[in-house]
């Protein structure tokens, strides 16, 4: 039979640490201020000349202020001891040196111009994607391990098959030849294809979408807020698009609606357009003209 020796005890009775601290100024200030009455008491037992504690806690004393400080220099403090423990622990709050070295713990490196967004992601995708067959994360980390051409993947699967559809983020997002080859030997190899499984790769499909729009202004609009919708259309279009993203007519006016937009009329498309998992949005004829100002 074993004991457990007074030091194990003792720490057996200690409260079980917490890393991000809440921040609490009164209570950091009703400590140092405890702290500071436990010590100047006894420096008045030795010299009961001293002023009483109370007396020197004036709201006019230099004391009460430098305890005021302190305990904000406490929130300072724990405040720093937060950020360092979400850096360490959570990949969210990681950035720069600090996002490289949870890459590290995956086996990840920074690519050439690679940003902390795309890095990051690709930390997550790769904790994730490391049950081996199981999730759809596994496809798209060997994907993004075989190329940073690849944008996203969509898994399909059925009895003994599984699809997966490619977003590139090159061009239209529609893969090439040479990125869907790329993908087809590691993802139908034996390192990552589970046994009984038939694996294909196949390109995104496009889906083109028309939009035809007239904005009317407000009567105290400048010239460049139409141009502004109209010019920054393709853009916002563009970055919204993912695989199986629906395009919906709330999306779309929203943003044909800056600031100075009194009203859209959107023409085409006449309802809301649904985008299969396998298929992208793709611009087509867009057509936004100003249909002039109203109160």
């Amino acid at each position: 039979m074993t004991t457990a020796s007074p030091l194990e005890l003792a720490l057996y009775r200690l409260p079980l640490p917490v890393v991000v601290r809440e921040l609490d100024y009164e209570a950091s200030l009703a400590s140092r201020t405890a702290q500071f009455k436990a010590l100047w008491e006894a420096k008045r037992a030795a010299d009961p000349d001293l002023p009483a504690f109370d007396t020197l806690v004036l709201e006019s004393d230099p004391a009460k202020a430098l305890l005021e400080v302190a305990a904000f220099g406490d929130m300072l403090f724990v405040g720093e001891l937060n950020d360092t423990a979400r850096v360490v622990r959570v990949v969210s709050f990681a950035q720069g040196s600090d996002l490289e070295l949870h890459a590290a713990e995956v086996d990840l490196t920074r690519r050439t111009d690679e940003k902390d967004p795309e890095l990051r992601s690709r930390v997550v995708t790769r904790r994730r994607g490391s049950s081996a067959a199981g999730p759809d994360d596994w496809y798209l980390w060997h994907a993004q391990a075989a190329s940073k051409d690849v944008a996203e993947v969509n898994v399909d699967d059925g009895g003994g098959w599984v699809d997966v559809a490619v977003r590139s983020k090159v061009g239209d997002g529609v893969p090439d030849a040479a990125l869907l080859a790329a993908l087809r030997a590691v993802l139908t190899s034996r390192a990552v294809r589970p046994r009984c499984i038939r694996v294909t790769v196949s390109p995104a499909v496009p889906k083109l979408v028309n939009v035809r729009a007239e904005l009317t202004l407000d009567p105290d609009a400048i010239d460049p807020v139409f141009e502004a919708a109209r010019d920054g259309f393709a853009a916002a279009f563009d970055a919204h698009v993912r695989l199986g993203r629906d395009i919906t007519r709330t999306w779309l006016t929203s943003q044909l609606s800056p600031l100075g937009v009194k009203s859209v009329n959107l023409i085409e498309p006449a309802a809301d357009l649904v985008i299969a998992p396998n298929e992208i949005a793709k611009r087509g004829v867009t057509l936004i003209t100003q249909a002039g100002r109203d109160w």
